[in-house]
């Protein structure tokens, strides 16, 4: 990784003697170490609005001219093992500041935790193996909590920075020698990292539930449209077909809504509208008469209590049921054309019920023209499809705004992708297709969001292998 190649050691910037020169006692070099670090302490606490990020080979800078004037004109050394744990502390800091990831505001508090690490590297070397050690799951956590910050107007009232630079702040000021400070902050971080993200999950629910709520009555609206579109309407009696497309399209969209398409309830309106259209029908006659009259007594109780559950206007219902009746004498009194061979077959049963075509989005496929016209081994498009859940993102929706936001939901009727804010602000909708443009057009970037200083110092692992391999 590139991480690898810019990492920094402090032997860059090293004292060089010659061997067998008097070394700094450890206890000298821990006085030194404290005492910038209390200088640190007075720069976090100032009132400016940016803290300088603070780099390894800065601070190996400050500790080599501290240790000289200390030396006071004599020639001394760095025990070689002090050197090593300085070093390796000073990579796995470089990592992490060139991680894309973190904002620079967010890195800039974050690297004033170097020294009190290089004083846990010098005297607890467990820091390097063990992966519970507080220290290493404070800047764990504080870095993995951040990935979703972004530097916004007043970012330096923002909540999380503002709690990240009051525990930096307090691991600068208290700690000295005892590692449990670390704990303490650590337990504090994590409780307030908890309840962010129980109200950002709330928040969210409430957006992926308003979002599902809105495409279930797109998926009905579709439904019910294009089950009425399937009926012959145009051979019915204009007073019959505006009821049913204006009043029991309403009936049909609720039952849908609450019952569902494979309901007993759905099934029986639907075979209410069935039997409406196929009672009044234009090719109806005399000869269907005994069939109109056997199912008209519960169409007519169906069709009223249908009505009645939408409380439909009585007046408008009684002029409707009074022209229906008079309709259907009508049609059960009309001769059998003789130059025509009618159809007087049945309706079909509720369990033939006409079934409405379903389109992708009410079929709850999420499959979009849009994604059907990009080919199935296009990378990106495999790429969006791939992004699960919880992934964190890096957004440039327009020219010169940045936003990071996190994937919440799969809309299962949609297949839309939900993204939020890290506070639970919905950020946007979009098809898998929108995100594979987006891919493509790099307006995109995956981020990661796992143990930062953990994967740096795994990183850090591998390149001293390899040059220790490149030399042998």
């Amino acid at each position: 990784m590139e991480n690898k190649n810019k990492s920094n050691s402090i032997t860059d910037y090293a004292i060089q003697t010659a061997p067998k020169k008097p070394e700094f006692p450890q206890q000298v070099l821990m006085q030194v170490l404290s005492a910038l670090q209390h200088h640190n302490t007075y720069i976090a606490d100032s009132k400016q609005q940016a803290i300088e990020l603070q780099t390894p080979s800065s601070i190996a800078d400050e500790l080599l001219k501290s240790l000289k004037a200390m030396a006071n004109g004599g020639d001394y050394s760095i025990h070689q093992g002090d050197r090593d744990a300085i070093t390796l502390v000073g990579m796995l800091f470089q990592f992490v500041l060139e991680d894309r990831s973190l904002a620079e505001p967010i890195k800039a508090l974050i690297s004033r935790l170097q020294i009190p690490v290089i004083k846990i590297a010098l005297s607890d070397p467990s820091l390097f193996a063990k992966p519970g050690h507080p220290a290493r799951k404070l800047l764990n956590e504080m870095t993995t909590a951040a990935i979703g910050w972004v530097a916004g107007e007043d970012w330096h009232e923002d909540a999380l920075y503002c709690k990240i630079q009051s525990c930096v702040m307090r691991v600068l000021d208290e700690y000295e020698d005892d590692v449990n400070i670390f704990t303490d902050v650590l337990a504090d971080f994590i409780s307030f990292v908890d309840n962010e993200t129980r109200r950002a999950r709330l928040l969210e629910k409430r957006i992926v539930d308003a979002q599902a709520g809105r495409e279930q009555s797109e998926a009905a609206r579709a439904h019910v449209k294009q089950l009425i579109d399937d009926q012959p309407l145009d051979h019915v009696a204009d007073f019959v077909s505006k009821l049913i497309n204006d009043v029991w399209s309403n009936v049909l969209f609720l039952v849908y809504l609450k019952d569902g398409a494979d309901s007993e309830h759905w099934q029986k309106m639907v075979g209410v509208l069935v039997d409406l259209v196929w009672t009044v029908h234009d090719d109806r006659c005399a000869t269907d008469r005994g069939e109109i009259v056997k199912r008209l007594p519960k169409m007519l109780k169906t069709l009223r209590a249908g009505l009645a559950s939408i409380n439909y206007d009585s007046f408008a219902a009684g002029e409707f049921f009074g022209a229906l009746e008079m309709l259907h004498r009508d049609v059960m009194q009309r001769p059998n054309p003789a130059s025509e061979e009618v159809d007087s077959s049945e309706p079909p049963s509720q369990a033939e019920a006409p079934v409405a075509k379903q389109d992708s989005k009410a079929s709850g496929e999420g499959v979009t023209d849009e994604t059907q016209r990009l080919a199935d081994d296009n990378i990106y498009l495999l790429k969006a499809k791939g992004l699960g859940v919880g992934q964190w993102i890096e957004m440039y929706p327009r020219p010169n705004e940045k936003v990071r936001c996190r994937l919440v939901a799969i809309m299962r009727t949609s297949g839309k992708r939900i993204f939020a804010s890290r506070n639970g602000a919905k950020v946007g909708e979009y098809t898998v297709a929108d995100i594979a443009e987006l891919l493509e057009n790099k307006r995109i970037v995956l981020l990661e969001d796992s143990q930062l200083f953990d994967k740096a110092l795994s990183s850090v692992i591998d390149n001293l292998r390899e040059m220790q391999a490149a030399h042998a």
